[in-house]
């Protein structure tokens, strides 16, 4: 009896550390401006012979609509990033067999040192950001990325902006008219 309550803990044990260790990196809130990611390519599973495959998972929050771009480079191995994939992680979506997650998929534009991006115009929220392909003759790896950030206006500042320059308008109109 004793002998299956400790089997009973040592799997429960292995399952929350297989838990933490699938779990993404928080990067918080992301200001406008460039925020840099440095990592280890640690998320891997053996593709057959010396060939492995990365998923590194990230979640980040915008306040406001935003554009959002970002960079991807390997600094020590022969890192390929096939694919880049977005999904609401504040959106609750039915716990149905088979029914995907709605998600985003970017393919990267190949860059001399490493692999850029562009996601588009995302709205406020907290999203998952998966950083997915290949790394050739190696198990691991490092890499930089930076994700930019550009806030896109709301439509109430281009009403303020409009009236105002109507404004600036009718009064330069009155002053030559006068």
């Amino acid at each position: 009896m004793k002998f299956s309550y400790v089997k009973a803990v040592a799997a429960a044990c292995l399952s929350l550390a297989v838990f933490a260790a699938d779990a993404s990196v928080d990067l918080g809130v992301l200001p406008d401006g460039a925020s840099s990611v440095q990592g280890a390519l640690t998320h891997t599973t053996q593709l057959g012979g010396v060939d492995w495959r990365f998923d590194e998972p990230y979640l980040f929050t915008l306040t406001q609509a935003s554009n959002v771009a970002g960079t991807f480079v390997p600094t020590d191995a022969r890192a390929l990033l096939a694919g880049v994939s977005i999904s609401r992680a504040d959106v609750a979506y039915p716990a149905v067999v088979g029914f995907p997650v709605p998600h985003h998929d970017v393919s990267p534009i190949p860059t001399s040192d490493g692999f850029s991006f562009d996601l588009g115009t995302l709205s406020a929220g907290t999203y998952n950001l998966h950083y997915i392909g290949s790394i050739v003759n190696a198990s691991t790896g490092h890499f930089n990325a930076t994700l930019t950030v550009t806030s896109v206006p709301e439509p109430a500042t281009w009403a303020v902006m409009a009236l105002g320059l109507a404004g600036v308008a009718a009064v330069s109109r009155r002053r030559t008219h006068a």
